[in-house]
This record gives structure tokens, sequence and C-alpha cells, in this order.
């Protein structure tokens, strides 16, 4: 199982709901809230973590004016990552990096696999992003439709 954390309250209930059901040792859970994740881990100390980046705090993607300075700010963390992605998952205490596909490379999956952390892309809309993202290595993609999924 993968649950999104979205709320730092929601930890606790998170935990509790996951032992309930028997789902620890199967379940990553993963939050763009470095913050969330550290709160997790002494609460659950099994449970997988994973850092999802980047984030879009204030919803600058959906905005169709700024696409430019989107798909540049994009670019420069593609470049950055891989010597980034390290010490963003120590600090996090994150054993796997939920990267938007965007900025997946494969230094950055190199890099995650040096460290022995799987790379899941999301969320992928189309075929050749899913295919891009298998030939970059990646460990798991989360797409909306299995359909772009190939054969």
């Amino acid at each position: 199982m993968h649950a999104d954390l979205k709320t730092r309250g929601a930890a606790a209930a998170l935990t509790d709901r996951l032992g309930a059901h028997g789902l620890v040792e199967r379940t990553l859970v993963s939050s763009f809230d470095p913050a969330a994740l550290r709160m997790l881990r002494p609460l659950e100390p099994a449970l997988r973590l994973g850092l999802t980046y980047p984030q879009d705090r204030f919803g600058i993607s959906r905005r169709r004016a700024l696409a430019p300075l989107v798909l540049g700010g994009l670019a420069s963390m593609r470049a950055a990552l891989p010597a980034r992605i390290g010490r963003m998952l120590a600090a996090a205490h994150a054993s796997a990096a939920v990267l938007h596909w965007s900025v997946v490379s494969r230094a950055a999956v190199d890099r995650c696999h040096a460290l022995g952390v799987p790379v899941l892309a999301w969320t992928a809309l189309t075929e050749e992003q899913v295919s891009r993202l298998d030939d970059l290595g990646v460990d798991g993609v989360v797409a909306d439709d299995p359909r772009i999924v190939p054969g």
C-alpha cells in the first residue's frame, strides 16, 4: 500500500489504522513534508517512508501564464537533484524517493540506487512518460490510467 500523508496531524491515526489492519510492513507512507515523516518514525519504526518531491505549495504549475517559468524551474530542480537527494532523504528519515516524473533523471535514479533507495515516479499521464521512466530505471510508476502502461 502507498499512503500519501498530507497533514502532520494524521500521523498517529494513520499508524494506528495500519497497525490494526496488519499493513505496517507492506506500506510506504510518503509526504512532501519532511517533518511529517520524522514524526512517523518514533510512532512506527518499521514503517517505510518516502519523501515526495517537489511540492507546488502555491499552485504555480496550474497557472498557464507561468508555464515557461515552471518548465525552467523543473529543469533546475532536475539538474540539482542528484547532488541534493541524499541529504533530503536523510533529513526526512526517508528510505524511498517519490519524485514527480518531470524531475527524474538517470543521475538521480543512479544516486538513489547507490544509496539503496528505490525511486517511485508520479504521476505519469502518457505511455511515453511511462516508457521514459522505465528507461531511466525507476522502481515504480504512479499512473492515473492503467492503459498507458505498456503490455
